[in-house]
């Protein structure tokens, strides 16, 4: 209830809030401040009248003992005639003798009603009494008179008690608090002028000062509504990047320097994936209208035509496979086994089921025998790596060439190398790195993989899969050598670790 009342009255501006907050705290400060100034100056102002009077108690005595040695008086006029040199308008020297007589008193005009004859005559039953009574010859005895409800000012009372000729009195020093008590008030008022005015200022400050603090978030925020789909490549102004904001502001651009371009990379696969599909499907649309242009169509002609259908279906479907594998792989949706196997294993497999498309291009593949090297990893797409590798080593070797396939270590004896070196006529230097792009070809007029046609394959979405597999399992896949001999691609894998 408090937070939605506070929330109903104040509402949902971070302008407001800091601002109130920043109030809220100087008027904490403030208000400690001034309590701790006030209990400071009624202590400072305390101590120095105890010392004052202190100060007049102990000037008295020594005019007293002045004046009976000199006068050679006894100890009551003497001590009237001491208390009648103090004329001072607030304070006041009253002296007892051991009975609780009034012997003495200084300044016998009622100048301060607090501090008059008839006030001290009225409280000698009360407090004076007592104080009179417990003072002790050890030490000065303090305390603090009432004086009644006509005075606003209290009376501070120091009692000494002494002995003259072998007779006991009793010295009172008397002070009227008046001046400290309208000091204290002074103070008190000063402060509830003070404050209020403190804090409308420093509200108003405090509110000017988010503001303008925030004035970077405004903008951001107006900016970042202007920005969408069609215009991503538009930024947060960034006006200190040294500050918080400024950091956030090159975060935010950041973000959005990625999500443009994760946008161009979709709008790119889109347009790759939409003139891939167009190709299979015309060649279907073309071969399906050309056999049932006639109703007398030969059955030979009919199969062809089928033959044709079934190769462009499968090459339909490997690329829908291919590219439902490479959505995934972006969403992160497909997870990698990790289960031990061999690798020498997993080649010769991958080398027998290549042999049939090697030996119907007239190409010689050749794996050669390797020792046994133990891996942990997902066997599926290591097969798939390899026979991507293995198919477009085959696809542009001319017929009469020859593909190796081979698996050794480097030469720190820390990851595996696979090799598949093939003899075509190679990649060209400018695009050596570009071949793992996706939907990038170095001969567009390659892109349905004719037979005998030469060259590595850089075509279609095989080598970003295998790249990809490679990264899944800690390795790489490079072209490390390319020339008018031939070329060769090299996987590295990471050699698990054995347990001592």
């Amino acid at each position: 209830m408090t937070r939605a009342l506070l929330r109903r009255l104040v509402g949902d501006s971070i302008r407001v809030r800091l601002a109130l907050w920043h109030t809220l705290t100087v008027a904490a400060l403030l208000g400690t401040f001034a309590v701790g100034t006030r209990i400071f100056l009624v202590r400072t102002i305390g101590a120095r009248a105890d010392q004052a009077l202190a100060d007049m108690a102990r000037g008295f005595v020594d005019l007293w003992n002045s004046m009976r040695a000199e006068d050679e008086a006894s100890a009551d006029v003497a001590a009237a005639a001491a208390a009648s040199e103090f004329r001072e308008r607030d304070r006041r020297i009253v002296v007892f003798d051991g009975a609780g007589r009034l012997i003495a008193m200084s300044d016998t005009s009622a100048r301060w009603p607090a501090l008059s004859r008839h006030a001290l005559s009225d409280v000698q039953r009360g407090p004076v009494a007592a104080l009179v009574q417990h003072a002790t010859p050890q030490g000065l005895l303090f305390t603090t008179l009432d004086p009644g409800r006509e005075n606003r000012a209290p009376v501070r009372a120091l009692a000494m008690r002494l002995a003259v000729n072998g007779r006991p009195f009793t010295v009172l020093a008397l002070r009227s608090l008046r001046a400290e008590v309208e000091a204290t008030e002074s103070f008190g008022t000063a402060v509830m002028v003070a404050i209020p005015l403190v804090l409308l200022l420093a509200g108003l400050g405090g509110y000017l000062l988010a503001r303008a603090s925030l004035a970077p978030v405004v903008a951001m925020g107006l900016q970042a509504q202007r920005i969408s789909a069609s215009n991503l490549y538009e930024r947060l102004p960034v006006k200190n990047p040294r500050d918080e904001l400024g950091r956030l502001s090159e975060v935010l651009n950041g973000l959005l320097a990625r999500l443009e371009h994760a946008f161009e990379q979709q709008r790119q696969f889109m347009a790759d994936a939409s003139h891939e599909l167009r190709t299979p499907v015309a060649a279907l649309l073309s071969v399906a209208d050309v056999a049932l242009a006639r109703k007398d169509r030969d059955p030979r002609e009919l199969r062809e035509a089928l033959d044709v259908v079934r190769g462009e279906a499968r090459r339909l479907g490997r690329l829908v496979d291919d590219l439902m594998l490479l959505a995934r792989v972006d969403a992160g949706e497909l997870p990698v086994r990790r289960e031990p196997l061999f690798l020498e294993e997993l080649l010769q497999d991958s080398a027998r089921a290549a042999r049939g498309l090697a030996a119907s291009r007239g190409v010689t593949l050749i794996a050669l025998p390797a020792e046994e090297t133990p891996f942990v990893g997902d066997a599926d797409l290591l097969r798939r790596l390899v026979m991507i590798l293995l198919d477009n080593a085959i696809k542009y070797t001319p017929p009469g060439g020859e593909v190796r396939l081979w698996l050794d270590q480097d030469a720190a004896g820390e990851r595996y190398r696979i090799s598949v070196e093939d003899t075509g006529p190679g990649v060209p230097s400018w695009a050596a790195e570009r071949i793992f792009e996706r939907f990038f070809r170095v001969d567009e007029s390659r892109t349905r993989g004719a037979e005998g046609d030469g060259g590595v394959a850089s075509a279609g979405l095989g080598l970003p899969i295998a790249r990809w597999a490679a990264a899944a399992h800690g390795g790489t896949v490079q072209l490390d050598a390319t020339g008018p001999s031939g070329s060769r691609f090299v996987v590295t894998l990471p050699m698990p670790r054995i347990n001592a």
